[in-house]
């Protein structure tokens, strides 16, 4: 297990949604608005990509890739279907989505409770994007704090 080029697939029921009492997305189109300045935020940071995020309640996918022009390090869209294999994918819901961004979802426990799928190519690729994180994370907290105050968890 492991080794490069095995297949790993972590199973889950699928990615539970946004309870009511917790912050969430008025819509797809703010989750779009809000991941689009987050990635704009970190384009130039080589650890964020390729990876693909899929939000199970809002039919949602975001595929982040390297560039394949030289201005920036990633290039992203989204789509309502994955195009193709990503290295590494998580599946989950938006409200998830929000706290783990924020630090107060830990991917690690998420896998374990079954609010997060993880399938990825390569093991590895999985701890390689978890340094990434830290940064991620304080980008999209200081977007929340800013301009999404709604979406603050606790």
């Amino acid at each position: 297990m492991g080794a490069a080029g095995a297949n790993v697939k972590l199973r889950a029921e699928p990615a539970r949604t946004a309870g009511q009492d917790e912050p969430a997305f008025a819509s797809k189109e703010e989750l779009r608005e809000v991941f689009e300045r987050l990635l704009e935020e970190v384009e130039d940071d080589p650890r964020i990509g390729p990876h693909r995020l899929v939000f199970s309640d809002l039919g949602l996918v975001l595929e982040v890739t390297g560039s394949a022009e030289g201005g920036s390090s990633l290039d992203w869209k989204f789509a309502e279907a994955p195009s193709r294999d990503h290295l590494l994918t998580l599946e989950m819901g938006s409200g998830v989505a929000n706290r783990y961004l924020q630090g107060k979802e830990s991917v690690a426990i998420a896998v374990a409770r079954r609010r997060i799928r993880v399938s990825c190519m390569e093991a590895r690729m999985a701890l390689s994007f978890l340094p990434a994180n830290r940064e991620l994370i304080k980008r999209y907290r200081e977007i929340i704090a800013s301009d999404y105050p709604h979406l603050a968890v606790d």
